[in-house]
């Protein structure tokens, strides 16, 4: 893939300004970053070799894409757009991404259409990248929220070198770091255990980085009306 430069983030948008130079000029490093040693990739930079794990060896790494004999770890950066990291309902948590520039965006769609059987058609695909996972429940301690989320907004480091923040922390307008796994499953109609015939993909929450505060949502409260009725 192409190396992203700032005139390649064409997906910021007017309502996005308040994103300055002096964080992309920060980003950049990020949206190019590549650590071939920790099979760890920007998402545009994704080998485009990595293939299935091997079925049948009971390793479990047929479910994920691979590349040099591990699972591919991606990092996608973007402004955040949907987030749902303490469910009121359910196990399932997500994060959803506006990706800010076209190699990003159509690594991702190729990922999510490209590489399920049968093929899929990203005509009407949105602008939102979405990665989920279900929480643990085994054990003694099952989480309520996703608790894999950390402090960037100064420095993006090593993950056991910065600090926490609860999930709530994170808000949409934020921009965001996901790291993520690519993941396979078996279509409803699939009727094999061992052999995969159909399946769909998903992008597999790992870890958040919150790298830029944004302004949060906007407060949708009409003006009021100067009247004496």
């Amino acid at each position: 893939g192409e190396v992203v430069l700032a005139t390649h983030l064409n997906f910021l948008t007017k309502e996005m300004e308040y994103i300055t130079e002096e964080f992309i000029a920060r980003l950049l490093p990020i949206l190019n970053f590549v650590d071939a040693s920790a099979n760890r990739f920007s998402i545009g930079l994704m080998p485009p070799s990595a293939q299935w794990g091997p079925v049948g060896d009971g390793s479990g790494l047929d479910k994920y894409l691979c590349f040099d004999g591990r699972p591919v770890t991606l990092w996608m950066a973007g402004v955040v757009t949907s987030i749902w990291l303490t469910p009121t309902e359910g196990s399932r948590v997500s994060i959803g991404l506006r990706l800010l520039n076209d190699r990003d965006h159509d690594v991702a769609r190729l990922v999510q259409f490209g590489r399920v059987k049968p093929a899929g058609d990203p005509t009407n695909a949105g602008l939102t990248t979405f990665a989920s996972r279900f929480l643990s429940t085994r054990g003694e301690h099952t989480s309520s929220s996703f608790e894999d989320v950390f402090n960037a907004i100064d420095v993006l480091g090593p993950w056991n070198s910065m600090d926490k923040i609860l999930p709530d922390t994170l808000r949409k307008t934020d921009v965001a770091l996901v790291e993520c796994y690519v993941r396979r499953f078996k279509s409803k109609d699939s009727n094999s255990r061992q052999v995969w015939n159909g399946w769909g993909v998903s992008f597999e929450l790992l870890r958040i980085a919150q790298l830029f505060g944004g302004p949060g949502p906007a407060e949708l409260m009409p003006n009021e009306s100067n009247i004496s009725l």
